[in-house]
């Protein structure tokens, strides 16, 4: 317990670049007893709060979100990460314009998808997100600087879960986004073919009869 504290006190001290890479180590995160210990002192909140720019500091938003993804290769560490705050800060980073970090909170976003624990977080907290990913999305279409891959990485896992199918083909505007990317002839390929993978699962999974019900004259 008192190695846990001394840990937590240098994560948030000037060396925590220091403290922080001695994580990443066989005998830190993937170690099955300390990784359990961390988590139940909390050490995976701290790891999510570092993730806030410091004036005037040292930049270890790259080496704490690295840490994170570390954390999340465990299923027993998704608990002690089950907060609306956490899923807001990640959502938040993808509208950032560092590449590597953005791409680094889709795949946190993506592996939080699949776990049982954290669904029900990320679907109490599902307006949020997804008018979020919608909101990136669109800022990519007025602006082609912005990269969408991170928002359609994490939407083509979303895609591939019933209750969060339904939430993006419930949001008209999300989902003719993503089509409109997918038919693109300015978008780079691998940006259309992203949106394309994503409107494959989005059609062939879900119940497509309610959606053309929606413009036929008459019901099915």
């Amino acid at each position: 317990m008192q190695l846990i504290d001394q840990f937590r006190r240098g994560i948030n001290g000037p060396l925590a670049e220091f403290f922080l890479s001695s994580l990443t180590t066989s005998e830190g995160i993937h170690n099955d007893i300390i990784r359990k210990a961390l988590c139940q002192q909390g050490v995976l909140h701290d790891l999510v709060k570092l993730l806030t720019p410091q004036p005037d500091a040292v930049d270890i938003r790259m080496i704490s979100m690295q840490c994170i993804l570390h954390f999340v290769e465990h299923e027993d560490s998704y608990t002690s990460i089950k907060t609306a705050s956490a899923v807001r800060k990640l959502v938040a980073i993808l509208e950032s314009k560092e590449k590597e970090l953005c791409y680094m909170a889709a795949e946190v976003l993506a592996s939080f998808v699949h776990a049982p624990l954290l669904c029900e977080v990320m679907l109490s907290n599902e307006n949020m997100s997804i008018e979020s990913l919608a909101s990136h999305l669109r800022n990519y279409t007025k602006d082609h600087t912005v990269d969408p891959g991170p928002v359609l990485r994490v939407l083509r896992s979303l895609a591939a879960q019933d209750p969060w199918r339904n939430a993006i083909m419930g949001h008209e505007d999300l989902y003719n986004l993503v089509d409109g990317i997918s038919r693109s002839a300015t978008a780079p390929p691998d940006v259309q073919q992203q949106a394309s993978d994503v409107m494959v699962l989005l059609v062939c999974r879900s119940s497509i009869a309610q959606r053309i019900a929606k413009v036929l004259p008459f019901s099915i």
